[in-house]
């Protein structure tokens, strides 16, 4: 009789339990506080939608509640979501106070698993900037400069013409469109990075990797079932030895500037050659989690609309270089500068796949108490939410057809819609001042890598109802989420398209001109 009588016990009280809770945590410090926006659940109603919904929570919750700014209690911390463009412009101008730099040190800790005392000396102190802070300077001095941003976009555009030319001599094969995207943009952007001994060049390093990815949620958020915790942990543990292999071996000194900018700073900083394999996990998350979910939307959408792919295709041919030579030995240059001035139709693909598939979580901490546009109080030691995707299908700035994808959107011409010319509008490389340093870098790999797939074969899907755009996976944790599962295509060459391919970098420093500046 114990036991259910205890089990009721705990019926009861649980649920009152967090009644109060949410009471408590629901209460405004001051009334100049945004809008409290209560979940139906008391306490952990808002922690159930973002585990169901993943990060379209915020945008769910935005839409039905149409503020500029409001508050979400989360548990027993507060999050304040912002809505608004003129409040997001607020935030960018309140960096000092309402900063990004903490949570580097938390997935330090959390996804990397670096412990004290090293975790310590990634905050500022007398003298010092502190691991974060130098690492993302040295990342721009790294692929920003004239000289780091040509090394590597040559690497990436000699490792993209290799791997479209294996392709060719295994065409025909049926594949699965996403792990295919997946292992090549992958070796294209990772063999740039660092060089003849690229770790993920090994396929069981870089199948941990996407394990660990996978289920790096529990980690991130501290929360969740053990078992996904230790699944993550073997995986990254096994990707961590990889890298120690690299380090041992002093690959980062044949690898490109960025490699060794990643290893040095935290060297500099007394952090063993262990440790720095550890935080070069979680940095693959950038590098290549978005940039292989972008190419892979953009194939499904380029290749599935014929006329797109057509005009796509005129227009990318400006960019060929004639060069003498026929069959099989003929020379095919691609000048990049000319991608990035005369092929405004794909780099419009580009941004509105971007714009549509975005859900990137731009979060700050607010390290003290803050007025915000003079009107709203922010409480020290609360989070800053700026949802990328319910900013991009806002129809005031972005037309009826907010919500739906258009190639054509980022052009000047009657197709491309109703486009805001606000780069804050343009959520998915960041909100300034913390833009993404290497945006330039993952640009010029999507489009010169779309702009020779394009040109040299097609693809066709093997499912008898044709091309069906695969689901997206809102649960996932990177910013541009991939598919829930891909699809079986065959890569075909096209018709008189065999022969030396190669790209031409052209001027130095020469930017495509990104909505995100």
């Amino acid at each position: 009789m114990a036991v259910p009588v205890y089990l009721g016990m705990v019926l009861a009280v649980v649920p009152l339990l967090c009644i109060i809770a949410s009471r408590l945590n629901a209460q405004p410090r001051d009334t100049r506080e945004p809008v409290f926006i209560q979940p139906r659940v008391p306490f952990i109603g808002h922690a159930i939608g973002l585990f169901w919904h993943g990060g379209v929570y915020y945008t769910k919750l935005s839409a039905n509640t149409a503020l500029p700014i409001y508050t979400m209690p989360l548990m027993s911390s507060k999050f304040y979501v912002v809505n608004s463009l003129p409040l997001i412009t607020s935030v960018s101008k309140a960096s000092k106070r309402l900063s990004f730099t903490p949570f580097i040190k938390m997935v330090a800790e959390r996804l990397s698993g670096l412990k004290e005392p090293s975790l310590g000396k990634f905050d500022e102190s007398s003298g010092s900037k502190g691991i974060a802070l130098d690492t993302v300077h040295s990342i721009k001095t790294a692929i920003q400069g004239k000289a780091g941003s040509a090394e590597l976009d040559n690497a990436v555009l000699v490792q993209i013409t290799s791997l479209l030319d294996n392709l060719s001599k295994q065409q025909g094969k049926p594949v699965n469109l996403l792990p295919w995207t997946r292992r090549t943009i992958t070796l294209a952007s990772s063999g740039a990075v660092y060089g003849p001994l690229n770790p993920l060049e090994d396929i069981e390093t870089e199948n941990a990797l996407w394990i660990f990815q996978s289920n790096m949620g529990v980690l991130i958020s501290n929360v969740g079932p053990k078992l996904l915790k230790r699944t993550a942990i073997r995986a990254r543990e096994k990707v961590v030895s990889k890298y120690l292999s690299y380090y041992l071996a002093k690959g980062q000194d044949q690898g490109s500037s960025l490699a060794r900018a990643r290893h040095d700073v935290p060297a500099r900083y007394g952090l063993n050659e262990e440790e720095i394999a550890r935080l070069e996990v979680p940095f693959n998350f950038a590098i290549l989690n978005n940039t292989v979910a972008t190419v892979f939307w953009m194939l499904c959408h380029v290749y599935s609309q014929p006329d797109v792919l057509a005009e796509l295709r005129r227009e990318v041919q400006k960019a060929l270089i004639p060069k003498a030579g026929s069959g099989d030995t003929k020379e095919l240059l691609i000048s990049v500068a000319d991608l990035k001035t005369k092929c405004p139709g794909l780099l419009s693909a580009f941004h509105e796949t971007l714009r549509v598939y975005s859900l990137r979580p731009n979060v700050r901490h607010v390290i003290e108490d803050t007025m915000l546009d003079n009107r709203y109080f922010l409480e020290k030691d609360s989070m800053v939410q700026l949802p990328t995707r319910s900013i991009h299908q806002d129809v005031s700035l972005w037309g009826t057809g907010a919500k739906t994808l258009n190639l054509k959107r980022f052009l000047d011409s009657p197709d491309g819609g109703n486009l805001s010319k606000s780069t804050a509008a343009f959520g998915s490389f960041g909100v300034a001042p913390h833009i993404c340093p290497g945006r330039h870098f993952a640009a010029t790999l999507i489009i010169a890598f779309m702009a020779q797939m394009i040109l040299r074969f097609d693809i066709i899907p093997q499912a008898r109802s044709g091309w069906r755009i695969p689901i997206q996976n809102l649960k996932a944790m990177n910013s541009v989420p991939g598919p829930r599962k891909g699809m079986e295509v065959k890569i075909v060459e096209r018709e008189g398209c065999k022969g030396n391919w190669e790209y031409v970098l052209g001027e130095e420093g020469l930017k495509f001109a990104l909505a995100s500046g």
